[in-house]
């Protein structure tokens, strides 16, 4: 190893190798190997080569092919990356992600390289507008990424039209539409709030509207105008009509085609009974040869007087009758001698449809002794009596939840009316009272009777009542006359009461 050592310290060149043998007496043999050791040129090492320097280059954006400007639906994404540069693809929609040779909805365009074609499954997306982000990465991890917006369009699903009906066979050019007439029952209403009828062609008409009395009536539109069974309209008027004779105009339509009723002067209203008769109070020692009084001339037909202590009945325009009249006047001729007492007179007004009303007073003829003071009569004309006749005869109901009359009840307010301007009534005040029934909360209910009272006041007003004479109030619920749970107990509760102020 020594000898080794020694060969590295020899300069460059060529050395010849003597070697020597000696045996065990001590002779010696040697030869020479010539040129047996070549030392070469030493050589320096080459440096080592420097560490390449890391690669933090992105890759190239990919490139997305833009849709057109108003595109109403886009379900794939064409575009170009910098394939070889980049060594993955990816784009990303809805939270999901997708990668180039990994997934079935990305792949190279046509295979070519350097492209790419996005075909998500867009069943699932709803109708709108989606953004889809693709991304490259190379090999060192560099990546790069861009957002397309609005890439994928959605549109709203298409209306699916019914398939047109086959063509018809050719057939003849039909005949004009037409429409039958459409019909008002004529009627007497003796209430002030008729309920009207009539026929109209519903099978072929589209609308139907009524006229009285200066308004309208659609059907489907007024509560008022609704229909009363197969072909057939009823009609309760908003308000309560004046005495007279009223046409009603009825008009049916289908497109184009309009159809009226023939009819004229269908309706006669007379709800105005006679006014209330009344007779001339006598009081005396003398007894009267005459009894006195008046009535209303022009709405009564007949006029009765009599006085049952006397066994005295008289009718006007009876043979040798001692009933007598001059104008609204009447005049009954007593027999005599009248004895003295306190008798009742008995004055009854009817008109043509045999409605009749009587006078309220009593106990009119007071007759005492000869040379006797008379007695002051204590039977003046009653007011409170009238009234409560009228609010007996006519109550005043109205329709559950609304403000208007059932059928004839409201009739009693020209009553009240009548009585309010008598003169002998004249300085009385009263109260107009509404009530509803049980339905409806108590706040609802309050209102509600207080404006079927405030209706009422205004009816009395237009009749000629002063303003000043009548308040309101409003019961609601809270003062029943039936204790019925049905539709008759509620029906007699929805109303309104008038009485006298103390």
């Amino acid at each position: 190893g020594r000898a080794l050592e020694k060969l590295f310290e020899l300069a460059p060149g060529s050395y010849d190798v003597i070697f020597n043998q000696t045996d065990k007496a001590g002779n010696t043999a040697s030869v020479t190997a010539e040129k047996a050791i070549v030392v070469a040129e030493s050589v320096p090492a080459p440096a080592p080569a420097p560490e390449p320097a890391p690669d933090t280059t992105p890759p190239a954006v990919p490139v997305v092919a833009l849709n057109n400007t108003g595109a109403t639906e886009a379900r794939t994404v064409l575009g170009t990356w910098a394939e070889g540069d980049a060594a993955k693809l990816t784009a990303s929609l809805e939270g999901r992600s997708y990668v180039l040779g990994q997934d079935k909805e990305l792949n190279r365009t046509d295979n070519t390289p350097g492209t790419f074609l996005f075909a998500p499954d867009t069943a699932a997306l709803a109708p709108g507008k989606y953004n889809v982000e693709f991304a490259v990465a190379d090999a060192a991890g560099n990546a790069a990424k861009v957002m397309a917006e609005g890439a994928i369009i959605i549109p709203e699903p298409p209306k699916v039209e019914p398939a047109p009906a086959p063509e018809p066979a050719p057939a003849p050019a039909p005949a004009p539409v037409t429409l039958a007439a459409p019909t008002v029952t004529a009627q007497l209403d003796l209430t002030g709030a008729p309920i009207v009828r009539g026929t109209w062609p519903d099978s072929e008409g589209t609308s139907l509207v009524v006229g009285l009395a200066g308004k309208t009536y659609e059907l489907g539109t007024s509560a008022n105008l609704t229909r009363d069974g197969s072909g057939k309209w009823k009609l309760l008027p908003s308000a309560a009509l004046k005495d007279g004779i009223y046409d009603v105009t009825v008009t049916a339509r289908s497109g184009d085609v309009e159809a009226k009723d023939q009819g004229v002067a269908e309706l006669e209203v007379d709800a105005t009974l006679p006014a209330t008769p009344t007779v001339t109070v006598h009081a005396s020692d003398t007894a009267p040869a005459a009894i006195a009084g008046t009535f209303d001339g022009k709405r009564t037909t007949s006029l009765k007087v009599a006085v049952p202590e006397l066994k005295l009945a008289a009718e006007l325009g009876a043979p040798a009758s001692p009933l007598t009249a001059d104008g609204d006047n009447w005049s009954l001729a007593l027999p005599q001698p009248v004895t003295p007492g306190t008798y009742n007179v008995v004055v009854t007004s009817t008109d043509k449809r045999g409605r009749s009303v009587e006078d309220a007073g009593a106990g009119e003829i007071v007759i005492s002794a000869p040379h006797e003071a008379a007695p002051k009569s204590d039977a003046p004309f009653d007011c409170n009596a009238v009234m409560t006749r009228i609010s007996t005869v006519f109550p005043m109901r109205f329709i559950y939840n609304k403000v208007d009359f059932q059928e004839r009840f409201g009739l009693s307010v020209s009553q009240y009316a009548a009585l309010l301007k008598d003169a002998r009534c004249g300085s009385l005040k009263v109260e107009v009272g509404g009530h509803a029934d049980e339905r409806g909360t108590d706040a609802y209910n309050e209102d509600l009777a207080e404006r079927r009272a405030t209706r009422v006041r205004d009816m009395l007003v237009e009749a000629g009542v002063a303003t000043d004479r009548i308040s309101v109030a409003s019961y609601g619920e809270s003062m029943p006359v039936s204790s019925v749970h049905d539709e008759e107990g509620w029906s007699i509760n929805r109303r309104v009461e008038i009485k006298i102020l103390k």
